[in-house]
Order: C-alpha cells, then sequence, then structure tokens
C-alpha cells in the first residue's frame, strides 16, 4: 500500500537540550570537515542570530534555537547523510542533551474520495457527530502513548490530519510519527541515534500501513 499511496516523506532529526546557535553557521560545518567548502558557500541563509540560526544545505535544513536543534529532509537518500551529520556535530561538541526526536512524516494521497471519508470515519467514527451535526468531518487526530514498547524512556506521538502538500486535485492524508527518547546525563545522543535508526524507520513504516489496512486501501 504504502508504496502506491506515498507522494512525500521527510524526516526531522531533534535534539534538546542547551546551544550556542550562532556556534553551528555553515563555515563551522565546513570548517570541521562535517560538509564541503562548497556546500557551506551554497548555503541559503535565513537567519543568522544570538537565538537562533537557520539555513539549508543540499541534504537538508537545519534550525538551531538555545534548546533545539533539527535537522530537516524531504529527499529519501538523504536521510543517511542527515543522520551522520547529526552524530559528527555531537561527537565533536560536549552540549548537554537532553532528548532526541526521530520524527516521520508520510504524506499520502487517497484518490478516492469516498476512501478519503471511510479514512476518517474508520479512525473517529463519525457517528458519533451526526446527532448534533450534518456532516462532519475529521480534522486532525493526535494519539499520545507514554510508554514506550522498548527499554528506553520516551513517548510515541502520532499525528494524522489532511496534507498540506499534495495537490488539491488528489486527497491527501499527513502522518506524522514522533519517536521520542529521553537521555540521561550519560547518555549519548549518537549511541542512541545509530542503535535505534533502523527500528525507528520500520515502527514508523509499520504504523503507517497498518493505518491503511483498517481503512482496506491498498
Amino acid at each position: 500500500m504504502l508504496e502506491k499511496t506515498l507522494k512525500i516523506k521527510s524526516l526531522t532529526l531533534v535534539a534538546i537540550g542547551e546551544f550556542n546557535p550562532v556556534m553551528y553557521q555553515p563555515y563551522w560545518l565546513a570548517l570541521k570537515k562535517f560538509i564541503r567548502d562548497t556546500d557551506a558557500a551554497d548555503a541559503k541563509i535565513q537567519v543568522i542570530h544570538n537565538e537562533v540560526v537557520k539555513y539549508a544545505l543540499e541534504i537538508g535544513e537545519i534550525e538551531i534555537t538555545k534548546n533545539r536543534f533539527s535537522l530537516t529532509t524531504s529527499n529519501i537518500s538523504h536521510f543517511e547523510p542527515l543522520r551522520d551529520l547529526l552524530i559528527s556535530i555531537f561527537t565533536a561538541i560536549e552540549a548537554p542533551v537532553t532528548a532526541l526526536g526521530i520524527n516521520h512524516i508520510f504524506h499520502c494521497a487517497i484518490e478516492d474520495k469516498d476512501l478519503y471519508y471511510k479514512f476518517g470515519d474508520t479512525l473517529s467514527p463519525l457517528n458519533n457527530w451526526k446527532t448534533k451535526l450534518t456532516d462532519p468531518r475529521l480534522l486532525q487526530l493526535e494519539i499520545l502513548e507514554n510508554t514506550r514498547n522498548d527499554k528506553y524512556s520516551g513517548l510515541y506521538r502520532i499525528k494524522i490530519q489532511p496534507s498540506q502538500s499534495i495537490p488539491t486535485s488528489q486527497y491527501g492524508v499527513s502522518i506524522d510519527i514522533n519517536d521520542h527518547y529521553n537521555l540521561k546525563k550519560d547518555d549519548s545522543i549518537c549511541d542512541f541515534l545509530w542503535k535505534n535508526w533502523g527500528n525507528s524507520l520500520k515502527l514508523a513504516e509499520d504504523i503507517t500501513e497498518s493505518l491503511f489496512e483498517k481503512v482496506n486501501i491498498k
């Protein structure tokens, strides 16, 4: 199913901690040999400020604030290079990190209007609202699980809503899966990311696949 309906798949890696945003400019990454000099020169700068730094490289977008460090790409071939860049950065610095998020967003197109309605109705039965409403529709659904199914501290958060990235001629659904890990003082974000990378990707795909199976979209 996923291969048939998936149009865009995005990945965002997030570190929560204490950072000095202006330190992580493109030329600093090039100086450390994390990216090429040409990549730094071609970076599309949006903001360079003490409170926030934001720019785009070929492999993805980087945004750093005082307490959040994020890297994002919608190019599947850049997922692993983006992971390796985060690992390189946090191997080189000693910034305290309290949490890691491996966030997956699937933008899927459902071409049939009836199936699109059925998707929302299956996840949240709309008959519950028809006593007071005439034609209810599901706008957003958010699911939180505070206990992970592995040995780590953290949570899973899943948000389902209409996709803003799919053309209106199709019926787009966005499935956002936040795979969140709480880190202890001596935990390494690099070790966590490396060890859990494959499992996180598979979990996100399995969750998305199961949602469409419930609606019998194949």
